[in-house]
């Protein structure tokens, strides 16, 4: 699956504000209903936000269900690749408290919780690893690079990076 560099993105932008975030990945755990469950339980977060590409929609809109089950007061924000693509086409689902269609969703996201910091450069941002526990899930064959962690961008939102060896330095822009 690799690492979920989006939601690393997106909890960079909550650096130096009052907010605690925390990311759970659900794609490497044995028992996401249960662990989704637990972590609410236990964390009783005042928003969450899933993440969604189209293979795994359906999927991400069961998570909001059940947070929604848990915890009918969170407040659920939809985004990733699927929202950008589809946007205000398709109705909302009542579970589903905000859409973030936005390609640099990060100032929406910041505007939701109710802060009034926002992220100029995207640029800026390092991507929040250290909210990451390690998986093996994380890690795939470097041998060609030195044994060196890697992991997969989405570069249809852009990427930061400025790396001189790849093609795809161009960030998108969504038409208006």
């Amino acid at each position: 699956a690799g690492v979920p560099l989006q939601l690393l993105y997106l909890a960079a932008a909550f650096r130096d504000t009052p907010v605690e975030v925390q990311i759970l990945d659900l794609n490497i755990v044995d028992d996401p209903s249960k662990t989704l469950d637990e972590r609410l339980q236990t964390y009783k977060p005042t928003h969450v936000g899933v993440t969604s590409y189209s293979p795994n929609y359906p999927e991400s809109l069961d998570v909001m269900k059940a947070v929604k089950r848990v915890s009918p007061s969170t407040i659920t924000i939809s985004g990733g690749p699927h929202e950008i693509a589809v946007g205000d086409l398709s109705p909302k689902p009542e579970f589903i408290d905000h859409r973030v269609i936005d390609t640099f969703g990060e100032n929406r996201l910041l505007g939701l919780v109710g802060l009034e910091k926002r992220i100029a450069d995207r640029q800026t941002l390092f991507p929040a690893y250290e909210l990451l526990q390690d998986h093996p899930s994380y890690k795939f064959d470097s041998e060609l690079f030195n044994g060196r962690r890697m992991t997969q961008i989405l570069t249809a939102t852009g990427c930061n990076q400025k790396c001189d060896f790849c093609s795809a330095q161009q960030i998108y822009e969504a038409f208006a």
